[in-house]
């Protein structure tokens, strides 16, 4: 019993290669779509979060100048 073992002809190599690049160049492109669509959802809460930080702390603050000037 033999095994007839065929190698790839150079055109079946080149398509591969250029599949291979192709798909890398696809899940860099959706990589880089998703990273879009995220980003300005990211800042939008850093910023909601920054501000109610912000407010918390000042409430706190005019609470403890209050409850001292009494």
């Amino acid at each position: 019993m033999s095994a007839n073992i065929t190698l790839p002809t150079p055109e079946q190599q080149q398509r591969a290669q250029w599949d291979l690049l192709l798909l890398d160049i696809e899940k860099r492109t959706e990589g880089l779509r998703q990273l879009k669509s995220y980003e300005p959802r990211r800042l939008l809460l850093q910023a909601m979060t920054a501000s109610a930080t912000l407010l918390g702390a000042g409430a706190a603050i005019g609470a403890l100048v209050t409850a001292t000037i009494r």
